[in-house]
């Protein structure tokens, strides 16, 4: 779970280097921050689904059926 939020934090920063780039007009660093945040973006949705080859389901509160919340994840 710790890679997820690292590279979720890396895709944040590389986003706002994106604007702030953009926003100054220089392009050829704006290409590179496009690049890395969306590098960032791409392996922090593979490691936020994908932990060490294990399958997650999500589990029903115990209030009964009539509560469709979900409120906690099983890996196997």
């Amino acid at each position: 779970m710790k890679a997820h939020e690292y590279w979720s934090v890396g895709a944040l920063l590389t986003m706002l280097g994106t604007f702030y780039t953009g926003y100054k007009g220089t392009k050829s660093s704006h290409k590179y921050f496009a690049a890395s945040s969306l590098l960032c973006m791409i392996m922090a949705i593979y490691t936020g689904h994908v932990s060490n080859g294990k399958t997650c389901k999500g589990l029903r509160c115990g209030k009964g059926s009539e509560c469709g919340k979900l409120c906690a994840y099983v890996c196997f």
